[in-house]
């Protein structure tokens, strides 16, 4: 199974600031991981890790690597989801208001859960909302907890 997921979103800050809010593991641990350690250039650890990153390991099983990396217009990591390839690709454009951020994730195989198109949607959803909400300066962000285990019926 093959599934790639695309969307835009508008971002209220410059590309300059977005492309800092996605490389800089201070700012990835505000608004997307509660680790992160980022070595900028192609072939470089691109890291991150805990409970609010979907299928994220620990920090000593996290294996991202910088596929692309051209600062200010496009960040690209490889990033194995549940033991499956999959590669994500940030490109970001001026626009009126701040940056449009053109996100596509690519997953090469079968993740072996339910509704993996949904879920995919869905993180990508939330981690951009929070990311929008930071750069605004708003303080309240949803962070998931992938680790939990949902309760289930007796």
């Amino acid at each position: 199974m093959t599934l790639t997921f695309a969307h835009s979103w508008p971002l209220p800050a410059t590309p300059e600031r977005v492309f800092t809010a996605l490389t800089n593991p201070a700012d990835l641990m505000n608004w997307f991981a509660e680790g992160a350690m980022v070595e900028p250039k192609v072939g470089g650890v691109y890291r991150f890790w805990g409970r609010h990153t979907l299928f994220t390991p620990p920090e000593d099983a996290a294996r991202q690597t910088i596929s692309h990396y051209q600062p200010v217009t496009r960040l690209g990591f490889n990033w194995p989801l549940n033991e499956v390839d999959t590669n994500v690709i940030l490109d970001l454009a001026p626009n009126e208001a701040g940056t449009t951020l053109t996100l596509t994730h690519r997953v090469s195989g079968d993740l072996l859960v339910p509704r993996q198109k949904e879920l995919i949607e869905d993180h990508w959803r939330l981690a951009i909302a929070n990311l929008t909400a930071y750069l605004a300066g708003t303080p309240s962000f949803t962070l998931p907890d992938y680790f939990a285990q949902a309760p289930r019926p007796a």
